[in-house]
């Protein structure tokens, strides 16, 4: 579906009394525009009397006539020296098109099985989050995540039984960070949270992958844990990387250790976090 397809820009014309001499809604020919206004407004007739030639003002407005419902549109008033032309734009249809945009885009970014966000949106949000914080002089936490014995449970309970595991291990670290923190399912059972820090106010990147493990494990009865590989980024670190023309390539190389340090937490016996030092 085409953007014209829900939201059709409609034109008037109106003498220097303000009559609709042509219109592409004809319920509106005929009248005048002060009459069609619901309810009146002679703020807008004083400000369109008020134009001189080719200026124009916008403004919101609703119109109706006894044989019609009540219409909202953006409208756009020109004043030539002969007429008034008037381009409007109905709000109802415009805000469903801006909706369904969203959530077309929400759900291009989501993981429809965790709800944490995808791939797709892991570049485009990860960079616009560094240039917050490098401007905040804020500090960065990075966790890369992984469910302890997944394969085992797909054996032994099926990958319907997989899925709802990886699935309320999403839940549990999207419980343990705040709305703006990220969480992007990268693949399969691995995770990434990353998150902003104040080192002047806020917790660790420790106490974040304490909170996420013990989560995990409270909410569970101890039947699933994760292993973590977990790095602190400081705010002079962020400077560096974001003013650097190929910070995707540094930023894969901490992504790289990241990966190291999970694959040691699962071969030191899981169920714990390491963190770069």
């Amino acid at each position: 579906m085409k953007p014209s397809d829900i939201v059709k820009i409609q034109t008037i014309v109106l003498d220097p009394n303000l009559d609709v001499i042509a219109t592409s809604i004809k319920e509106y020919k005929g009248y005048n525009f002060y009459d069609l206004l619901s309810p009146p407004k002679s703020a807008i007739r004083d400000a369109m009397r008020s134009l001189k030639e080719m200026q124009s003002i916008s403004a919101d407005i609703s119109i109706s006539t006894p044989l019609t419902p009540i219409e909202q549109y953006s409208v756009v008033i020109l004043r030539t020296p002969s007429h008034y032309f008037l381009t409007l734009v109905p709000l109802t249809p415009a805000m469903q098109l801006v909706e369904t945009v969203t959530k077309l885009e929400e759900y291009a970014y989501t993981d429809q099985l965790t709800g944490a966000l995808n791939r797709h949106a892991y570049w485009k949000l990860l960079e616009t989050m560094l240039y917050e914080i490098g401007r905040e002089n804020l500090g960065l936490g990075v966790i890369f995540l992984d469910i302890d014995g997944l394969k085992g449970i797909n054996t032994n309970s099926g990958y319907a039984e997989g899925d709802s595991t990886i699935a309320f291990v999403a839940k549990c670290a999207q419980k343990s960070l705040r709305k703006y923190d990220l969480l992007i399912r990268m693949g399969g059972d691995e995770f990434l949270a990353i998150f902003r820090i104040d080192p002047k106010k806020d917790f660790t990147v420790e106490d974040m992958a304490m909170r996420i493990l013990n989560t995990v494990r409270r909410e569970s009865g101890g039947n699933i844990s994760v292993s973590m590989g977990a790095n602190y980024i400081k705010p002079g670190v962020i400077h560096t990387l974001v003013s650097g023309p190929k910070w995707k390539k540094t930023w894969n190389n901490l992504y790289n250790d990241l990966d190291s340090k999970l694959r040691k937490a699962k071969k030191e016996g899981k169920n714990q976090a390491i963190l770069s030092l």
